[in-house]
């Protein structure tokens, strides 16, 4: 049996500590001369997820140290279990778990928007989601971000087509066929082996949506030339290097 577990966490940015347990890896950040820390009312929420296998289906939410809702953002840390339409369909196999009957199935990103929704409302001061493919491809949930006016930087497949003033493309051919004056080399953050420079760029997006700005950021490994991609949005222009940051995170 594989269990999936949704995570949202706050990241303090200013401190190069990670508030927040992350499930797949812990995301940290640091002061550096070149990508500044945002105003902590400015800290993105980072939603992961994980797969457990041989693990017992249970709800948690918890807190760093056992401590409880209420003692300030810096002791944000929220999961949420993800079960799959094949659970959710099998009420015996539900209840001999302890899910709770009449648990409806929902999507991770579904689950995802609810959680920031309730991060939100508690008024946690992020200003900003990160996370990967799972979450960037899903329009429903960068729509419900919108509306909350909560930037984002959310990872999106290779194939996912994005519509520009020159048309729409993939998001690879666009890539590919980028002049060598639009990529800059810039630090995601620090890493085990010092900082993570990649060669970055920034495409503006075509979006049917006028509020803020639509962009889409491509990350080049300097080495393999491996590539990733990240539909972001802001209510206000913001630097690439804000953008770069929180890539990093997600």
């Amino acid at each position: 049996m594989i269990v999936s577990c949704l995570s949202v966490g706050l990241t303090d940015q200013a401190a190069d500590t990670t508030l927040a347990d992350m499930p797949l890896d812990q995301a940290r950040t640091s002061t550096t001369a070149t990508l500044p820390a945002p105003p902590r009312n400015n800290r993105p929420l980072v939603i992961r997820h994980r797969h457990r296998r041989g693990a017992t289906p249970v709800h948690r939410h918890r807190w760093p140290g056992g401590e409880r809702a209420g003692r300030g953002d810096a002791q944000l840390r929220r999961r949420a279990l993800y079960l799959p339409r094949s659970w959710t369909e099998d009420t015996d196999r539900c209840a001999a778990a302890g899910v709770p009957a009449g648990t409806p199935f929902r999507t991770k990103p579904q689950l995802a928007a609810e959680m920031i929704a309730r991060a939100s409302d508690a008024g946690t001061p992020a200003g900003w989601v990160a996370g990967d493919e799972v979450y960037g491809n899903d329009p429903q949930l960068r729509q419900r971000l919108r509306e909350r006016g909560l930037g984002h930087v959310l990872g999106v497949a290779r194939d996912r087509r994005i519509r520009t003033h020159a048309g729409t493309r993939r998001a690879i051919d666009l890539a590919v066929t980028l002049p060598a004056s639009m990529w800059q080399t810039r630090s995601a953050g620090p890493g085990s082996k010092g900082h993570r420079r990649y060669d970055w760029a920034l495409v503006h997006i075509d979006d049917p949506d006028p509020r803020g700005e639509h962009r889409l950021l491509i990350r080049r490994a300097r080495r393999t030339g491996e590539l990733a991609f990240y539909r972001c949005w802001t209510p206000e222009p913001v630097p690439a290097a804000a953008l770069v940051r929180v890539a990093g995170m997600g």
